[in-house]
């Protein structure tokens, strides 16, 4: 359809790329996870392992280890998937 070497001559495709990516960046920081909201899912992620720690190790199903996994994820990182669906379907406040 469009010439390929005419798009990059023009910067079309950069520039598309970088909108792209500064509209994610500021996606990804309107939905990080505060410090309280971060040590919450923390704190969780431990009692979640401790539960299956006393119950189990080979006792307990194999999903129950992605909770506190996703959970830990979050509280390192600052970016939970859960809490990103939750305000687009909610809104912020």
């Amino acid at each position: 359809m469009y010439n390929k070497s005419v798009l990059l001559s023009h910067g079309y495709i950069s520039t598309i790329f970088i909108t792209l990516m500064q509209a994610s960046v500021k996606e990804i920081e309107m939905t990080r996870a505060s410090k309280a909201m971060r040590f919450f899912l923390f704190n969780a992620s431990v009692l979640i392992m401790v539960g299956i720690w006393l119950t189990g190790f080979d006792k307990v199903h194999w999903f129950l280890y992605l909770v506190p996994g996703f959970f830990l994820f979050a509280a390192v990182v600052g970016i939970c998937p859960g809490l990103i669906m939750a305000q687009k379907l909610f809104g912020k406040e």
